[in-house]
This record gives structure tokens, sequence and C-alpha cells, in this order.
């Protein structure tokens, strides 16, 4: 960011100058951008100017009533400050109806923004990448967490689809959730499409393909999915030996405490918490699937021939 503003405020001076220059030029106002950050005074009510600095503020309030009263001082700095909008709607709701309706109101506030700024439809397919986007992409993914929750499934596709239609790149991994979203469904057409769209092995992919195969009755082709699965996350073995004794949570516990790694025990239980939708009913596949990856050994019989 602080590069960001560095050219914005110094265009006209960089225009022309060489590469040294240019580079000088930036130094300086680094070691003056560093100075002024460490020797500002400490954020406070007090000391609070812009909207950037009350938005702070909610982030690290205590309390509800604070959060929203510091995102409401964002607001009338900027009235489009829609993470504050957005912080709003996620704290100030009474009920899940209520806050899937503040949603709304704040994902049609940032369709409108992008659409004043011209970044709809001119920069479709490159969101996320552009950083005026970003409240708005939040406040979608936001949405779909709330209609997942809510059970309104179909709905939650649908702002999914459009979340990669705006960011081809899927910056935020809304793919590994709409493919568990499709498996919930058992729609293999869709599912495989996402696939095809972003190939490669991920645990958060694998997993509900998985699945989505054994709900389908396809054991080949889940038991395919899952030997990948064994190959690139190590720890997927040992988790199906506990699945009947340990709850999610405690392996949660556990990943937070080891940090997250791709492919790692954190990245399964990540995949079981943003998909609890899908998993917690699938019982019948993790115990399938523990006698697939770790089967039992039989003991040889000894032999009574004399010799």
């Amino acid at each position: 960011m602080a590069v960001l503003e560095f050219f914005e405020k110094h265009r006209d001076e960089c225009e022309g100058k060489s590469q040294e220059e240019g580079q000088g030029l930036l130094n300086q106002f680094m070691q003056e951008y560093n100075y002024q950050i460490f020797n500002q005074a400490p954020l406070t009510e007090n000391t609070a100017k812009t909207a950037d600095d009350w938005y702070d503020l909610a982030c690290e309030a205590k309390s509800r009533c604070k959060a929203i009263k510091y995102c409401e001082n964002a607001l009338e700095l900027e009235p489009d400050y829609l993470d504050a909008e957005l912080m709003i709607a996620d704290i100030a709701a009474r009920s899940d109806f209520e806050h899937l309706e503040r949603l709304e109101k704040v994902c049609k506030h940032g369709e409108e923004l992008m659409k004043k700024e011209g970044l709809l439809p001119d920069s479709i397919g490159a969101f996320w990448g552009i950083l005026e986007t970003r409240p708005y992409m939040r406040a979608l993914c936001s949405k779909l967490q709330a209609l997942i929750e809510m059970g309104m499934m179909k709905k939650a596709i649908d702002v999914a689809e459009e979340m990669l239609t705006l960011c081809e790149s899927d910056n935020m991994g809304i793919r590994f959730q709409l493919v568990s979203l499709y498996a919930y469904f058992e729609d293999a057409m869709n599912a495989n499409r996402i696939l095809e769209k972003y190939p490669g092995h991920a645990t958060s992919m694998l997993m509900p393909l998985s699945l989505l195969y054994f709900k389908l009755g396809d054991l080949e082709l889940s038991k395919k999915y899952l030997n990948t699965l064994m190959e690139i996350n190590k720890d997927f073995k040992e988790f199906l030996k506990y699945t009947n004794s340990y709850t999610v949570q405690s392996f949660y516990d556990d990943a937070i405490r080891q940090g997250y790694r791709p492919n790692s025990m954190g990245e399964i239980i990540m995949c079981l918490m943003d998909s609890t939708f899908l998993f917690e009913r699938a019982d019948a596949y993790f115990e399938w699937a523990n006698q697939i990856c770790n089967p039992k050994k039989t003991k040889k019989k000894k032999s009574t021939t004399k010799k």
C-alpha cells in the first residue's frame, strides 16, 4: 500500500526520471513513511482522523456497541466504505434472516459502486486483483456463508458461481466450497466442470470429489480420488483412524497448534469446517475410506504340518 501511495503522490516527479532516480525517490519516501509509522501516536478515539482509522478501531474493539459506533464514524467520513457496512451487517443483526437482509443491501451497494467506478462490466474476471473490488468480494463471501448457514444451498451456488465469474483466478478459494456444494447435490457434471477449470491436486478438492462418487455409488472412482488424496496428503490416513473417536473440534485444535500448511492435517480440518453441510453425515464414507486406507492386517496361521 505504501508503494502505491508513493506513485500516486509522486507520479509527476517520476515522469522522465531514470530507474536509479526513481528508486532514489522511492527510498526517500519509504524512509519518511517508516519514520511516521514508528513515531505516530497510538490509535485511539482522540487520534482517529480518517475512515481507515475508525475502521481499524472497530476491528480492535472489545464490544459490539463500540465496533458499530466506530464503523458509523467511518461511514460518516466515507459513505461508500463497504467494509464498515459489512462489519455492521455481521455484528448488528439479531437473527440469521436479518443478517442475510443486511448482507444483501451491502452487496447491492457494492455492485452499484463497481458500476459507478467502471469496474462492472469492464473488469469482470479480474476482480480481487484490483484493490477497489476487494470489499465487494468480501461482502459476497459473507453472503455466501450466510446462505449456507441458512440452508439456502441453491442460492449459495449462484453466489459462488458469480464470484468465480468476477474473479477467474479465484484468489479466495471459492472453488473448493463450490465443489462441496455440487457434491451435496450429487451433481458430478458441474463438479467436474469446476475441476476442469481449476485442475490440480488439492486436499480441499479431492475430499468432496471422493465423497461425491461414494454417494453416487461409483466406488472405483471414489477410490481413485482417495488414492490420490493419500499420495498428496500424508496426514489423511492418520485422520481416518480417529474419525469415530475424535470430534472435528479436536482435530481443529490440533491443526491450529501445528499451523496451516497445504495438503496437511490443517487443510483437512479447513475443508471439514468450510463444508460441514457435506461431511456431517459422511460417517459411512469415512468408515469405508478407513478400510481402504488402513486395511487390517490378518494374522498368519501357524502351520501345523510337521517337518
